[in-house]
């Protein structure tokens, strides 16, 4: 997938390392978004990580990015958000933090199915020696009905190679969504969630149009439904 530059004006976003307590600012500068370089124990990754511009806008299309942080113990970059959305009932009122946790659950894979948040490490020569997924996971809720989330890079067995990383959006694989919500659907099929199984093999049916199997078992969920 093309990463199309263009300059964002200035932008910034505090990042606090956990490795040293050191708190960056990350700024947009023709087109990336730089972490300045910083001495610190085991976090030289965090001086050479940028930003796609597109991708950071999409992010923030969602949520407030509240701080970055590496862990050199855990080989991970994890930056904190904070969703935009607040998390209630159709009339406006908090819900239960199970139901809201489950909508914002469905809303995250929501957010990937067609691309997703990437990590692309680069070698001194300029080299692509790897990838690796950005992974999503809730986390408490706040007394706005807004949750926190956790985006995690993975940096494990590539740390040594990589001289810089690029954070942007990359492409699902052409069948990614039909096996994504065939997989949910018949997850919802054991736990005899016969509704959300019949919305799940219709998400894949879309990906999908005409699928056999996708067909038979929407017809088996709505089948289920119906029973008393």
């Amino acid at each position: 997938m093309s990463i199309i530059k263009r300059g964002v004006g200035m932008l910034l976003l505090t990042a606090g390392l956990l490795a040293a307590g050191t708190v960056l600012t990350a700024r947009a500068d023709e087109g990336e978004y730089i972490v300045p370089e910083c001495e610190m124990t085991g976090g030289r990754l965090a001086s050479v990580t940028t930003w796609d511009p597109l991708a950071f806008e999409k992010l923030t299309k969602d949520f407030t990015v509240e701080s970055a942080r590496y862990s050199p113990a855990d080989r991970r970059i994890t930056w904190t958000l904070r969703t935009k959305k607040q998390y209630r009932t159709g009339k406006g009122e908090p819900e239960e933090v199970g139901v809201a946790e489950g909508k914002l659950t469905k809303d995250l894979e929501k957010l990937v199915e067609n691309t997703y948040y990437c990590g692309l490490f680069y070698d001194a020569e300029r080299r692509k020696v790897g990838s690796s997924e950005i992974y999503f996971t809730p986390g408490e809720r706040d007394a706005d009905d807004r949750f926190v989330v956790f985006a995690d890079l993975n940096v494990a067995n590539i740390e040594a190679f990589t001289a810089k990383v690029v954070v942007t959006l990359c492409e699902r694989p052409p069948d990614y969504v039909y096996e994504l919500y065939m997989a949910q659907g018949e997850r919802y099929m054991r736990m005899g969630r016969f509704i959300d199984a019949a919305a799940a093999f219709r998400q894949a049916l879309q990906a999908r149009p005409g699928d056999a199997t996708a067909t038979t078992r929407l017809k088996q969920a709505q089948a289920g439904s119906k029973q008393p």
